[in-house]
């Protein structure tokens, strides 16, 4: 599989299955034994990957993820991204704020026979807790 095929299916993890909330894609590019290492620690199956997915778009009215760049070498894909949504929903225990997040992460996706196998994720956690207004920085 070429690494313009796996930024595809990145684009359908970033796309369809987390802006879309289509779960059903999870199904077709992750792989069986799929692992997800977030901020919130690790996702050992697709079945709970796709609660995750469907937690974020209860928490956040207009859910999105917007790729900014991606970058592919061998069987992994880099992509930095932005979330966007407005939280209307319990997000890790902090009550529905109102407030409208857009917060940078990235992705780093490890392929193998063509269906993303792990996710490494990180989110700039302290954007997004002073955005939701749980965090002051004091600037």
């Amino acid at each position: 599989m070429s690494v313009e095929s796996h930024k595809a299916i990145v684009r359908r993890y970033c796309e369809d299955l987390f802006s879309g909330g289509q779960l059903n894609v999870a199904d077709e590019i992750l792989s069986d034994d799929f692992v997800f290492n977030g901020p919130f620690g690790a996702i050992h199956s697709r079945a709970e990957f796709k609660q995750f997915a469907a937690m974020m778009h209860v928490a956040f009215n207009h859910f999105r993820m917007a790729v900014d760049v991606s970058i592919a070498e061998g069987d992994c894909v880099a992509s930095r991204f932005t979330m966007y949504g407005t939280h209307h929903g319990n997000y890790h225990g902090v009550p529905a704020t109102g407030h409208t997040i857009a917060v940078p992460g990235i992705n780093i996706f490890r392929f193998k026979n063509e269906r993303i196998v792990e996710v490494g994720a990180v989110i700039d956690s302290l954007k997004m807790m002073t955005q939701l207004g749980v965090v002051e920085t004091g600037a």
